[in-house]
């Protein structure tokens, strides 16, 4: 499976091929980017609430970590799999996958000074079982 994530490609602006995986890193980077601007705009609206301005900087970090993380990072390949879900198959797994944004979303605001590598590590696992029980679902 793993080599058929990585010859799966799309073709950028550029008409540059870009594999699957790397453009599931991007939009995780646009997500985390997103986050991190939500919670600026938060801490300028709450300026007594030093948790929106803490977020947004751990959100920073997070995403400088994720971008120095190898463009075939199992990380992105399970968010590819997960974004390749069959419409139905997705909408069925809604729930777990809005945990998982609910968690970036809360990142550095909930979860003070959280090491970047654990938090991906931790949605990984999240991931990780949605495609687990896809599977079984789907090979029953």
């Amino acid at each position: 499976m793993l080599n058929q994530i990585k010859t799966r490609q799309i073709v950028t602006h550029k008409n540059e091929f870009l594999p699957f995986w790397k453009f599931a890193k991007e939009l995780f980077l646009l997500d985390i980017e997103g986050a991190a601007h939500f919670r600026s705009l938060k801490a300028v609206e709450y300026p007594h609430d030093k948790r929106n301005e803490n977020s947004s900087k751990e959100l920073e970090l997070l995403a400088d970590y994720v971008e120095k993380l190898p463009d075939g990072h199992i990380l992105f390949q399970a968010l590819e799999k997960l974004n390749s879900l069959p419409a139905d198959d997705a909408f069925a797994y809604e729930f777990e996958i809005k945990k998982i944004q609910f968690e970036l979303t809360r990142y550095g605001f909930d979860y003070q000074n959280m090491d970047p590598k654990c938090f991906c590590n931790k949605l990984l696992k999240m991931i990780t079982e949605i495609l687990k029980e896809e599977k079984n679902v789907n090979s029953n």
